[in-house]
């Protein structure tokens, strides 16, 4: 289902893969989200001849404030509350620079088994810093009220709030450019991926992440329900164990939050994180 094959790989044990889920690479959306994208929040599309350019009256460049969000290479120019990236509704190409996240995985992932913290997830191929590397899918919910487990939970509003914010290479852009402030918030978006999602559940908490999360809206202008689009926060060598942050920061008093034992290693590791 992906661009490329995903390896399996265990040396630990005589496991032979993961306990079965449905494989998914697009995020299942509620009944009452995919009603309202349908018939509200439907992006217009942008008319742009060609690839999307400054030149051009483009809706969707407008709509990010009148910078792109991404370097030609294909690199996120700086972390932001959404990005909006020209859909199916627009006349360019899917070669545009604003349609990074749609083309799907273009490094190698590996699925393996961790001495102690279960399966995991790396890549055979260096990823340099800022490169988009797959989106988090599975089910989009309301509450996690009804889940039997939050182990593979990804909550927006638990993730760390970086500032200054992840990448900022607009001092050696455009003038435009590097005047542009992002002050919205995040949305808050909950994604259970235990039943269903794609290599991205594979993903392992550590306080010195190397992967970041970053909303992103297409085929709809639905600002609540992005896609969660997953970014090197690093340059990452072959066959590094790619990790986010799923919050660390203590909940105070919400009794929902169950803490758990880090086993990052990291040298900032904070003991425990909290799902």
């Amino acid at each position: 289902k992906e661009v490329f094959p995903v390896c399996v790989v265990n040396t630990v044990d005589s496991l032979h893969s993961p306990q079965p889920f449905q494989y998914s690479t697009s995020l299942y959306y509620p009944q009452e989200a995919s009603y309202y994208q349908q018939h509200f929040g439907g992006a217009i599309g942008c008319d742009c001849k060609g690839i999307c350019n400054v030149s051009q009256a483009c809706s969707c460049y407008s709509k990010n404030g009148s910078v792109f969000a991404y370097l030609n290479g294909g690199v996120l120019v700086k972390e932001r509350a959404i990005i909006y990236e020209c859909g199916s509704n627009c006349k360019c190409p899917l070669s545009c620079r604003n349609r990074l996240t749609q083309r799907g995985m273009k490094y190698r992932l590996e699925v393996f088994k961790t001495e102690d913290r279960g399966w995991g997830l790396r890549s055979w191929d260096s990823i340099p810093a800022g490169s988009f590397i797959c989106e988090y899918t599975g089910k989009l919910i309301e509450n996690t009220q009804p889940l039997h487990s939050r182990d593979y939970l990804l909550d927006t509003s638990r993730l760390p709030q970086n500032i200054p914010q992840w990448g900022d290479a607009s001092n050696l852009l455009s003038t435009r450019t590097s005047q542009f402030k992002d002050f919205a918030p995040r949305p808050d978006i909950l994604i259970d991926s235990s039943q269903t999602g794609n290599v991205s559940r594979f993903i392992n908490h550590s306080c010195s992440p190397n992967v970041f999360a970053q909303c992103v809206a297409w085929n709809h202008h639905d600002s609540k329900h992005p896609h969660i689009m997953l970014f090197a926060m690093d340059n990452i060598p072959p066959f590094n164990e790619l990790t986010i942050d799923y919050g660390t920061q203590s909940p105070s008093l919400d009794s929902r939050w169950v803490a758990k034992l880090c086993l990052c290693g990291s040298e900032e590791c904070k003991g425990i994180f909290y799902t």
